[in-house]
Formats: structure tokens, sequence, C-alpha cells
């Protein structure tokens, strides 16, 4: 009879009917375990008591999801940590190395002893993470001040007390018209402290090798080639350096010696921190029109938004010293710049790991003052952990 449901028919459609209500009761489930997730991950609390969307909580490395979708990302963008990313970064890097000096060497020779390789899952997700922690003011368009940022006549604030200047004409004809540095510009750059670690590493044609090559505070190349290389893209100066060693400029032979100096750094930028303190402001302004008429190097100024941004971050981070060493802060602000980076010369104790003795300085014998304003172990174990995730290369021995 015509439409009469046969056994087979009849078998068919009960098969069908089966499947439907089994995949049916499976996406029911699906979105069942999933608001129950999302629940679970949005409730989650910041070490500060505020709540941090989507953060869900592991010993060493939460991640962040979205509130909208609750979808995990390895990195922290502005949206998904709601205004909270410096607090999000500080837990997630957060360090914990042994504050005894004799077991933090023990760790760091059992991390040293393993062959280094770049983590770029990790190192891309720290990128972003720290992109998002510093926010607009440390963005690397404003890593140093140019006349995008201010006219003649403007005020400029003092970043490490109360006070604030009105730039001049005559400053503000210093300023580079647009940022000198470019995401990602450098496949390769060295970062070249100053420790006494250097001496006798043969490192020279290793730093030497790099796209870009970072020193700090003028420190003598000529006749430490073989150990800390020749080669330099930007140096930074200390106000303390020109009081101590120069007679704060005030005479020709202070200028000139100066420039002597800055020989060594031919075509590099000079980094100055003029809006710090006020009582720099005046001698770094005077080093900067020495420089610039001298034709070796091109000052630059750094932005005080710029350090602040970095700097909090890092003191809440490794719960530190207020200011961050301007080691750590040009290391910090060059992750944007170059895509691999390697470290030489951070080494803030006076001996190696296997005991000997290590000057304060390569190029010189000064000795290492009781009282300072950073705190460099601290500052060490940060940097530690960033070459323990293979975020950089830190090169504690010798480069043979």
């Amino acid at each position: 009879m015509a439409g009469a449901m046969t056994p087979r028919r009849l078998l068919s459609a009960v098969v069908v009917f089966s499947i439907i209500t089994t995949f049916a009761g499976y996406l029911q489930l699906r979105r069942e375990l999933k608001s129950s997730y999302q629940s679970r991950t949005l409730e989650e609390t910041g070490s500060n008591g505020k709540r941090i969307i989507g953060m869900t909580v592991k010993t060493r490395t939460p991640e962040i999801t979205t509130e909208e979708t609750g979808s995990q990302v390895d990195g922290v963008s502005s949206q998904r940590c709601k205004g909270n990313c410096s607090d999000v970064f500080a837990q997630k890097y957060a360090n914990n190395y042994s504050q005894n000096t004799k077991d933090f060497f023990v760790e760091v020779d059992r991390i040293m002893k393993r062959k280094w390789k770049e983590n770029r899952t990790v190192n891309q997700a720290f990128r972003d993470d720290l992109r998002a922690a510093l926010g607009e003011e440390g963005k690397l368009d404003n890593f140093i001040v140019t006349k995008h940022h201010i006219q003649p006549g403007e005020t400029i604030h003092f970043y490490r007390q109360n006070g604030s200047t009105t730039l001049s004409r005559q400053i503000w004809q210093l300023l580079p018209n647009d940022t000198v540095y470019y995401p990602r510009i450098n496949h390769s750059c060295s970062v070249v402290g100053s420790s006494g670690i250097l001496k006798g590493s043969h490192c020279g044609h290793n730093i030497d090798k790099a796209d870009f090559v970072f020193r700090f505070n003028v420190a003598d190349v000529k006749g430490f080639e073989t150990d800390v290389g020749g080669k330099t893209n930007f140096t930074t100066l200390n106000p303390s350096f020109l009081v101590t060693k120069l007679n704060s400029l005030k005479t020709e032979e202070d200028r000139s010696q100066f420039v002597s100096i800055l020989n060594q750094f031919n075509g590099s930028y000079l980094f100055l921190p003029a809006f710090a303190l006020t009582w720099r402001y005046g001698i770094l302004t005077r080093a900067a029109s020495i420089a610039k008429s001298s034709n070796t190097v091109q000052p630059i100024f750094g932005h005080p938004d710029h350090f602040t941004s970095v700097t909090r971050l890092w003191h809440k981070t490794l719960k530190g010293s207020k200011w961050t060493t301007t080691g750590l802060y040009v290391l910090s602000s060059i992750f944007d710049l170059c895509e691999r980076i390697d470290v030489y010369g951070f080494w803030p104790f006076p001996k190696t790991l296997k005991g000997r003795h290590v000057p304060y300085h390569y190029h010189n014998d000064i000795k290492a003052g009781s009282k300072f304003s950073h705190s460099f172990s601290t500052e060490f174990n940060g940097v530690m952990s960033l070459h323990e995730q293979g975020l950089i290369h830190l090169h504690l021995g010798a480069c043979l």
C-alpha cells in the first residue's frame, strides 16, 4: 500500500532519530561545561583583591581570558586585562629564586649549564604582556622626547621629584623631529653592561656581530675591544660621571676631554636622563649641546613618562627599589626594537659562581659604593628569570 512504513524504513527512521538525539545531548553538555568553565574563570581575583577578568591561576604563568568570550590567549591585551595589566604582569613574571646568595648561585649555575634556546612562543607572549602592562606611556614611540611630543615654551615635568621646566627653543632644537626607533628594526641586539665579569671574557667579537649594540654611561671601549667589542650604537650618560670625572664641564679643558671620550662612540646615540631631577637638567643639557656641536654622537633625551611607566612595572614585579637601574630600564624598552637580545656584563656580585673576584667595572678600578638607590641583586633575579624563560640570552662566562 502506498505510503506504508516498511520494517526497513522504520529501522532507518529510528537510527536517524537516535543520532539526532545523541548529538543534541552532546551540544547541550558542551554548552553547560563551557558556561561552568567561564563562571569559574571570571570569578578569579588578583593579588590586590580586585577582580581580574578570566585569570586562570597557575603556579608561575597564569593565562588571561577575555570577558566577552572566555577564549584563552597566551598574551595580555589592554582590552582583556581591563586596566589591570600591570598587576597581571607582576604576578605572571614574578620569580621565586632564593634570597640567599649561596643558594641562588646554585640555581644560577644549574640554569647556565643548560643549553640556552629561544622560546619563541613565550617570547611573543611576553612582548604582548609587556606592551599591555606599560600602556600608552610605555610605547616605543615614547622612549625619547621628540619635537612631536613638545613645543618650545611648553612645560615638562621631572619624574623623580616635584618640579618642572619650560623647554627653551635652544634645547628643543636638539630634539629629533620624530622617533629614531621603530618596532623590529633590528634582528639582533647586544646589551653590554659594565661589570668586571667581562674582563678576560673574549666576548668582543660576539658583541659586535649584533645589528645594534647598547652600552651604558660611556664606559670605555678603546683598549677593551677583545672583551667588550668596539661597536656602539647607543650609550647612556649618568650626570654623576660629568660631576666626578669632568668637573661638571665647567672649563674648556673639561669640555675637550668630554669630546675625546665621545670619539669612542662616533655615530651613536647618547641617551641623557635630563628630566629626572632638577639639578641634572642643566648639566645634561650642557652635555647635549657639546655633544651635538662635536658631530660625534647624536644626543637624545629620555621621555619622563616612559621611564616612569617602566620603573613602576618592575618595582611592582620584583619588589625592589623604587627606581630601576638604567640597565634594566633600557633592556625592558627594546623588546619591540630587537627580535633577539643578548646580554653581557650584567653581574652585580663581587665574586663569580666559581668564587673568582669580580671588579665592579671592567674599565676602571673604582670600588662598589655602600649606598645605592637601586636593588642590583633583586634586578638581576629578574634578568635571570628572563634568561631562563628563553626571552633573552644572558652571557656570564667566556665567549671562546
